[in-house]
């Protein structure tokens, strides 16, 4: 249920007025009229020729009515209550305007160009509105514009924020109920609609005039009176206004009107003013509807707004004191509440419409622009995810051939080990032979880890290999057999075994040196190999290349095959010479016959 608040304020008093909108329906249920402070509204000073801001001499300031309605506002405990604010005709300037027969489109920017001509206060920061009525000239547009300079409308803005209400509009209040009395015409069927009317409400010392063409705002006028219209009512008590004297004292009231309607039927088409309507009821009004009539030729009528609006709360059986100026501020919330647009309204002031055909031209482009980002996108991340499976793809290739790249590394690596190993000028069975023959027996010696051979390049061959001994005399005993003219050892390091049963001492590293035989000078080869005896030569131990030859002459496939150390260890180095010299025949010849060979080829 929505809730509404329309106010109403000037330096003598403030009007609030609350309603409420309820199955399409307003009601009216607060009509409050507050006057300033006694103290507040006689207060003066001493000096005038010094002013001060902090003093005020007569009725309300922005801050004392900012306090006012802050102060109704939280004693009645109303909501953030949507607000409209009336203002008087004498807070803005209000200007008819002529214009060529252009499009209703084209008004607003065309009022907004002759507004600095017109009005005397206009700015381009100020509101502008205006309202468009049929005008005495068929071929012109006729508009009746006002202006709300911004700081105005600024003051305004902060009073209602300060007492926590929700503005809404900012409205010309002698517009609207001009307007709401149309309205109401309509509705009753009076035929109304159709006439000229002077619509005009009376306040203390001024007047506000409005005439009305078709049901239209078309001139608005205020008149201020050198005294109370009130004031000499309640004196006349006894005084017939039949009488020409009478009436001949209230000239300066009549005239007013006269002077109005003749200013304003320039501006309508119509020749004359078709009524008058005095916006009030009670005593003072029917004395003064009596006045006016004996002293204008035009028809002279009372309008009292309440009876036709619906009414609650407070108001519902009593009506306020000085009921009819409550007249703008119902105008107002009416039409607020019904959601259509006021008449005169600076808070939403008219613009020009957009182009319809220009913005559904803007709406095509837009959702183009967003349909083109959108497969835009849409193709990026396929794209994407296309290139990270590609990626993941090639990273997966990239390992297989790192992991085939490693393993041919590996073979490689391990043919030209073989290759380097093979072109190593040693005869490894042979030294293998060697070494098993002279280690000492079992008894004294036990190998702990596995025989290592290397041939580098560079360098001399080496076997390496770590044993256990009984005591520490078999040290010297083991260096002293794999010591000769061909093999060299390193002297090893010992210490105490640990967790070696009965040998007591372990060498961790025994490295043995194969020392290659020096390289004669051709001649001194071939004149030695002449000379020397046949069987000496067989007898002499063969070189690795006659090794090498031997094998390949032979075409045999020799598998040597280390005896374990602990068979050996009983054995007689003399009984392993006898064996040695109990080879087979035909691998003795065939020795003779590469040594032979060789004596030749070295003499030759």
């Amino acid at each position: 249920m929505p809730h509404w608040i329309a106010a109403q304020w000037d330096k003598n008093q403030i009007l609030i007025l609350t309603a409420r909108t309820k199955k399409g329906k307003t009601f009216y249920e607060k009509a409050v009229r507050i006057l300033p402070d006694m103290e507040t509204a006689t207060k003066k000073t001493e000096d005038l020729s010094v002013p001060s801001d902090d003093e005020v001499f007569s009725g309300f300031t922005l801050e004392t009515v900012k306090k006012k309605l802050r102060h109704f506002v939280q004693q009645e405990r109303l909501g953030k209550y949507d607000t409209v604010v009336v203002l008087g005709r004498d807070e803005v300037e209000v200007r008819s305007m002529l214009f060529p027969p252009v499009p209703n489109d084209e008004l607003p920017e065309m009022a907004k160009f002759q507004a600095s001509k017109e009005f005397t206060e206009y700015e381009h920061t100020a509101a502008l509105d205006f309202v468009l009525f049929d005008g005495a000239r068929r071929d012109k547009k006729h508009i009746l514009a006002s202006i709300l300079p911004k700081p105005k409308q600024e003051s305004i803005e902060s009073i209602i924020s300060s007492a926590g209400l929700n503005l809404q509009r900012i409205v010309l209040g002698p517009c609207e109920s001009a307007k709401r009395f149309a309205t109401i015409t309509v509705q009753q069927k009076t035929g109304g609609a159709g006439k000229t009317t002077l619509f005009v409400e009376i306040g203390e010392l001024s007047a506000t005039l409005v005439l009305l063409y078709r049901g239209n705002p078309a001139f608005v006028r205020t008149a201020h009176f050198s005294k109370s219209v009130w004031a000499e009512l309640a004196d006349t008590e006894k005084r017939q206004f039949e009488k020409p004297e009478e009436i001949a004292k209230w000239k300066w009231l009549t005239s007013e009107f006269k002077r109005t309607i003749v200013a304003a039927i320039n501006d309508v088409p119509s020749e004359k003013v078709d009524e008058i309507v005095l916006c009030g009821v009670g005593e003072h009004y029917e004395k003064l509807l009596k006045l006016l009539t004996e002293s204008l030729a035009t028809p002279v009528s009372l309008f009292n707004v309440w009876r036709f609006e619906n009414r609650d709360g407070e108001i519902k059986n009593h009506l306020p004191v000085f009921e009819e100026q409550f007249m703008p501020l119902i105008g107002a919330l009416t039409a607020a509440a019904a959601e259509k647009p006021n008449t005169l309204d600076f808070k939403n002031p008219k613009h020009k419409p957009e182009n319809k055909n220009n913005r559904n031209l803007m709406n095509i482009i837009v959702v183009a622009i967003v349909l083109l980002i959108f497969l835009t996108t849409c193709l990026g991340y396929y794209r994407r995810t296309l290139i990270e499976k590609q990626l993941q793809t090639a990273h997966n290739k990239e390992q297989q051939l790192v992991k085939a790249t490693a393993s041919s590394d590996q073979h490689t690596f391990q043919e030209s080990s073989l290759a380097e190993w093979k072109k190593g000028n040693v005869s490894w069975l042979k030294e293998i032979d060697w070494l098993a023959s002279n280690l000492p027996s079992s008894q004294d010696i036990l190998l702990t880890n596995s025989l290592s051979l290397t041939s580098p390049t560079k360098g001399n061959a080496v076997m390496t290999f770590s044993v256990n001994t009984r005591g520490t005399t078999v040290v010297p005993q083991l260096e002293q057999k794999l010591r000769d003219d061909t093999h060299s050892i390193t002297a090893p390091n010992i210490k105490p075994a640990t967790n070696g049963g009965a040998y007591t001492h372990s060498v961790d590293k025994v490295t043995v040196s194969i020392i290659p035989p020096k390289t004669q000078p051709r001649g001194i080869t071939a004149k030695t190999s002449t000379q020397q005896p046949a069987a000496k030569t067989t007898a002499s131990p063969p070189s690795p290349i006659s090794e090498e030859l031997t094998s390949t002459t032979t075409s045999e496939k020799i598998e040597p095959q280390i005896p374990p150390l602990n068979e050996n260890s009983n054995e007689n180095p003399e009984d392993k010479k006898e064996e040695k010299q109990e080879q087979p025949q035909q691998k003795t010849n065939g020795s003779n016959n590469v040594n032979s060979q060789n004596g030749n080829g070295g003499a030759a």
